[in-house]
């Protein structure tokens, strides 16, 4: 789903059940948004993401960096939204 407007779906596979976390981050690597920061069992799953910030204003057009860490795995992938 890349580039998107105005919301994505991020899917993801958890391989071992445990704390998941995923991030919103800027090309800057300043923290936009957290999405997930949870326990999860092993599975698929989808969260979405509208493109807003952690106080629930839109985020600008640009390049953002989504970070999944589950366990000693972090997977890292770009989005571009434009709007």
């Amino acid at each position: 789903p890349n580039p998107f407007n105005p919301a994505t779906n991020i899917r993801f596979v958890v391989g071992r059940s445990g704390p998941v976390r995923i991030e919103i981050f800027s090309v800057k690597g300043e923290r936009v948004r957290v999405l997930v920061a949870e326990e999860r069992e092993a599975g698929a799953y989808t969260v979405r993401w509208n493109g807003t910030g952690d106080g629930g204003r839109p985020v600008p057009s640009g390049a953002y960096l989504c970070r999944i860490v589950n366990g000693g795995q972090v997977d890292t992938q770009p989005m571009l939204l434009l709007k």
